[in-house]
């Protein structure tokens, strides 16, 4: 079951990443207008005047839309913003215990610790 799951999800995707999507609502709205124009004149008629381009209904103009904002999306109001998914900078925050459990002050905690003279080398002979 999470095999099929997972291949019909990456089916869905790349189905979506390519544009299908469009052509099928197109096709809906087709229907939807066919049925409409149905209603009132013949169904030969009401073919024709889906199909002629004379009058786009509400989802044709949809479609129509957001493939043109898809094809240019800096054209389509998007205003040339980026949407970015990375996460902004962060600042490191330094907790240290307080002085009254270690003993220590911060000064103490910062400074650099003494060094011990290096060794003398022995004498050559």
């Amino acid at each position: 079951m999470p095999r099929q799951l997972a291949t019909t999800l990456a089916l869905v995707t790349c189905l979506l990443a390519s544009g299908v999507h469009w052509p099928a609502v197109q096709t809906l709205g087709w229907a939807q207008m066919i049925v409409n124009h149905a209603r009132t004149m013949p169904l030969a008629e009401a073919v024709r005047l889906t199909f002629s381009g004379e009058e786009l209904c509400a989802v044709c103009e949809f479609v129509q839309a957001a493939q043109d904002a898809e094809k240019h999306p800096m054209q389509a109001g998007g205003g040339g913003e980026k949407l970015l998914l990375a996460p902004g900078p962060r600042t490191a925050v330094v907790v240290t215990p307080p002085v009254f459990l270690t003993g220590i002050t911060p000064e103490d905690h910062w400074a650099a610790p003494a060094r011990a003279a290096p060794p003398v080398p022995p004498p050559r002979a």
